[in-house]
């Protein structure tokens, strides 16, 4: 009776039932599909950087990959909690983010561009990464 979170480890009748957190882990899921779609676009993201040629076809496939999921996640709201979708959102928002600031970088060695300038803009987007991470 002195167990705070007894009820999550018994069943009414009293018996082991297993523990269950994960309803209090994933925030009360609004819509039934959300799980998958998160396996799926995590499945997607390593897909694309195991198999994507390294450079501006990668981080551009990853790119659109996050803005496709963000949209998604924007306009599904999965949560029942407004502070969970926010909290999501802002997340996915921060890994786009991140992932646009790869594009200048690819760009510039696509096209075989080196010296004091690619290093001065290189060094500050990796500085800006390093700091929204």
């Amino acid at each position: 009776r002195g167990r705070p979170f007894a009820w999550m480890m018994r069943g009414r009748e009293g018996r082991w039932k297993g523990l269950s957190l994960l309803p209090a882990i994933e925030g009360q899921l609004r819509v039934w599909w959300w799980d998958s779609l998160l396996f799926l676009w995590r499945a997607t993201l390593s897909l694309i950087a195991v198999f994507a040629t390294e450079g501006l076809m990668r981080d551009g496939l990853l790119l659109v990959c996050n803005l496709l999921f963000l949209g998604v996640q924007a306009q599904a709201r999965p949560y029942t909690s407004h502070l969970a979708n926010m909290l999501e959102t802002f997340s996915v928002c921060i890994l786009t983010a991140i992932n646009a600031l790869n594009l200048p970088p690819a760009l510039l060695l696509t096209a075989s561009y080196t010296g004091g300038l690619f290093d001065s803009i290189n060094s500050t987007l990796v500085d800006i990464q390093v700091w929204l991470g």
